[in-house]
C-alpha cells in the first residue's frame, strides 16, 4: 500500500493540472504604487499576474521595499491566499517613515510555485515618479470611503470606463463601465470587509481599496 501522502500527490497532478505547472517572473508586472486611501503610512504596490484565469500562485505577498541605495523603505505581510491569473492585486505595504526615497525602489515579491507550493522570489524594480505621475492623471476619485451601500466614481473626463470589482483575495466579482452621466457602483449586496476597485482608461490603471460596513 503506497502511502497516504503519495497518492494525494498523484491525485493533484492527474486533477489539478495548473498545479504541476511553475511560473518566473516574467508573469507578473507592476501596474501602480500609491498611497493607501485610508491610512497615509500604508500604501498599495498593484501586481498583475499575466497568466489565465485558470491559473495561480499560492500566499503571495510583498515582503518589503528597498530604495536604491538598498535600504529598506517599507514592509510588507501575508495578505491573499493566493492570486489568480488574468487578475490584479494591491499587496499592503507599510512605510517606516524614512524620506526622501530614491529611485529606483525595489520590490521583493514572494509567492509559492509548483506542485508543494515552493516559494520563489521575484525582485521588481520601478521608478515611483513614472507610477506618480501616472496616479496624479487618473480620471477618477472614489467616494464615499467607507461606504454601506453605493460608491460614486467621480470621471473627470468625458469617456466611458471599465471598472473591476475584486475582493479581498483578488477574485473578480462584478464589472462593467462607468461614465459620468451613470457613476455609482452598487455595494449593498456584499458583505461587509474589505474590496477593490480597479479602473483603467486603456493606458493608465488604478486600483482603490473600499471599506464596506
Amino acid at each position: 500500500m503506497k502511502p497516504l501522502f503519495i497518492i494525494f500527490l498523484s491525485l493533484l497532478v492527474l486533477n489539478n493540472k495548473s498545479l504541476a505547472q511553475t511560473f518566473s517572473c516574467d508573469d507578473f508586472s507592476i501596474i501602480s504604487f500609491q498611497p493607501d486611501s485610508l491610512n497615509p503610512n500604508d500604501y498599495q504596490l498593484a501586481i498583475h499576474f499575466n497568466e489565465t484565469i485558470n491559473d495561480y500562485v499560492g500566499y503571495p505577498y510583498v515582503s518589503s521595499i528597498l530604495d536604491c541605495n538598498g535600504d529598506t523603505v517599507a514592509t510588507g505581510y501575508m495578505f491573499y491566499f493566493a492570486q489568480l491569473g488574468e487578475t490584479t492585486q494591491a499587496y499592503p505595504v507599510t512605510t517606516n517613515n524614512t524620506s526622501p526615497w530614491c529611485d529606483p525602489l525595489t520590490a521583493m515579491f514572494v509567492f509559492g510555485n509548483g506542485p508543494l507550493n515552493e516559494a520563489d522570489t521575484c525582485y521588481f524594480s520601478f521608478e515611483t515618479t513614472a507610477l506618480q505621475e501616472q496616479t496624479e492623471k487618473s480620471p477618477f476619485s472614489i467616494f464615499p470611503n467607507p461606504t454601506s451601500d453605493k460608491i460614486s466614481v467621480n470621471v473627470l473626463m468625458c469617456d466611458e470606463l471599465p471598472f473591476e470589482v475584486l475582493n479581498s483575495y483578488g477574485a473578480k466579482i462584478d464589472q462593467g463601465i462607468i461614465t459620468p452621466e451613470q457613476n455609482e457602483i452598487s455595494l449593498g449586496n456584499l458583505t461587509n470587509g474589505i474590496y477593490f476597485i480597479a479602473v483603467t482608461d486603456g493606458t493608465k490603471n488604478q486600483i482603490i481599496k473600499i471599506i464596506k460596513q
